[in-house]
């Protein structure tokens, strides 16, 4: 989320930020977008009280409680879950909170839920990483042919070289392990 700070939000410092919440501090935006960076910088807590402000500013922002999710489940709070389900309830055409839904239910073992929530991010937008997150989940069931095809999905829309190459490792790993 860029909004109000644009390019420059990747140029910020952690001064920045707070010189400027000095002066705007009803800013829910920026509340978040520090958090994000906080996230960034290994400062979990931080991040979580940050996306909290923003929450507290503005109670139906949706893309605060994907984030703050995000911040929890990094130190293993089990109420992200309770975040993403606000954010999908605030936004249900939310595809990133429920790629994260997906990420949350992967890491506690609950493949098949996880599976159905990278399918419904990605009906609601095709992106690299969802397609990547629901491979890894299919891959690990042993669902080897659904996730190569993935994989395939993931080559045919990025466009970064380097993920690329990584991507076409994985495929022959999975088109190896199929071949069996």
């Amino acid at each position: 989320m860029l909004d109000k700070v644009g390019l420059r939000f990747t140029m910020m410092t952690f001064d920045d930020f707070v010189n400027y919440l000095k002066k705007n501090p009803e800013d829910s935006v920026i509340w978040t977008n520090f958090g994000i960076y906080c996230k960034r910088l290994g400062q979990y807590d931080k991040a979580i009280y940050c996306h909290t402000k923003a929450i507290q500013i503005n109670p139906n922002f949706a893309e605060a409680y994907n984030n703050r999710a995000c911040a929890k489940k990094a130190i293993g709070d089990n109420t992200c879950l309770e975040d993403v389900y606000t954010a999908i309830r605030i936004n249900p055409d939310f595809a990133e909170a429920y790629n994260n839904l997906g990420n949350i239910e992967h890491q506690l073992g609950l493949s098949q839920q996880a599976i159905e929530h990278y399918k419904k991010a990605l009906l609601l937008g095709q992106r690299v990483d969802f397609y990547m997150n629901l491979a890894i989940v299919q891959a690990s069931t042993g669902d080897k042919l659904n996730a190569i095809n993935n994989i395939c999905n993931a080559l045919r829309i990025t466009e970064d070289e380097e993920l690329k190459a990584r991507l076409r490792i994985s495929l022959k790993e999975l088109e190896a392990a199929v071949k069996l």
